[in-house]
C-alpha cells in the first residue's frame, strides 16, 4: 500500500510565508490545484490523506478540491469539514468549507469520522481496507490540547480490528518527542526514519507531518519530496502487510 500525506493549504501555495494571512481566505488559484493533482497522480498512490482542503467555497470558485483530485484518480472518498456540528466556524463563510479528506482506489474500502471533544480542530477520519485502519488528523496547535486529544485518538486506535496508519499534521513544534508516549502505546514506527522536518516547505526546520505505523506492517520505503506546492512538504510511505 502506497500512502501519500499532503497538508495542500487549501490550494493557495505556500502564501506570504505567514502561518496565516487574509488573502488565503480570498482566493485559490485553479492552475495550483491542478499541479497539485498532476504531482499525487504521478506517485500512483493507492490511499491518499489530506488536510487543509477546500471542500468548495467561494474561495476555490466553487471547487470541492478533494473531489477534484479523487476523480482524477479513480479513487472514493471521506470528506467532512474539521469543526464540530455547533461550532461558531461551521456558521462562517469559507471555513465552513475548510476540511480533511482520505481518498482510496481500492473496492473494498469503507470510510468513517469521529470528533475528538477538544480543540477547535476535532476531526478525525478512518479509512478502513485490507484489513488496515488508516487515520488522519490534524491536531491542535496548543501543546496541552494536542495531548489530550491523543489520549482520545488513543482510544479509537485500541478499539481497531487489525493493524493502523495514522498520518496528518500533528503540529509537533518538538517533533516526535512529543509522541513517544502515544508511539510506545501503541508499538507504532515512525515511516520518517530519519525524523526530516517537514515544515515550513522553502527551509524545512520542523517535523510537524507524520505516517506512523503499527504492528504487523513493515516500511518499504519513504519519500519527502522536494515540491512548492504548499508550506508543508508531502510525505509517501510504502507499506505492506506481514504475514
Amino acid at each position: 500500500m502506497r500512502l501519500l500525506f499532503y497538508n495542500i493549504r487549501y490550494g493557495v501555495g505556500t502564501g506570504l510565508r505567514l502561518p496565516v494571512s487574509p488573502w488565503d481566505y480570498l482566493h485559490a488559484h485553479p492552475d495550483h490545484l491542478e499541479e497539485i493533482q498532476r504531482f499525487i497522480a504521478s506517485w500512483a498512490p493507492d490511499v491518499v490523506g489530506l488536510v487543509e482542503v477546500d471542500g468548495g467555497s467561494l474561495r476555490a470558485r466553487g471547487l470541492h478540491q478533494a473531489q477534484v483530485i479523487a476523480d482524477s484518480l479513480g479513487h472514493s472518498m471521506g470528506f467532512e469539514c474539521k469543526y464540530p456540528q455547533g461550532s461558531l466556524s461551521r456558521r462562517l463563510p469559507v471555513l465552513n468549507r475548510q476540511g480533511n479528506a482520505l481518498l482510496c482506489g481500492a473496492s473494498d474500502a469503507t470510510h468513517h469520522q469521529h470528533f475528538l471533544t477538544h480543540g477547535s480542530k476535532r476531526l478525525v477520519l478512518e479509512l478502513r481496507t485490507s484489513g488496515v485502519h488508516v487515520f488522519l488528523v490534524h491536531l491542535a496547535l496548543g501543546h496541552a490540547t494536542r495531548q489530550r486529544q491523543l489520549a482520545q485518538l488513543s482510544e479509537l486506535l485500541h478499539s481497531a480490528e487489525g493493524p493502523v496508519v495514522v498520518a496528518g499534521d500533528f503540529n509537533t513544534l518538538r517533533g516526535r518527542e512529543e509522541l513517544h508516549a502515544f508511539m510506545l502505546a501503541h508499538e507504532l514506527r515512525d515511516a520518517d526514519e530519519d525524523a526530516q522536518p517537514s515544515f515550513p516547505s522553502w527551509r524545512p526546520r520542523h517535523h510537524l507531518d507524520f505516517i506512523l505505523y503499527g504492528p504487523g506492517l513493515a516500511l518499504d520505503g519513504f519519500h519527502l519530496p522536494d515540491v512548492p506546492y504548499s508550506d508543508h512538504l508531502p510525505m509517501i510511505a510504502d507499506l505492506s502487510r506481514i504475514a
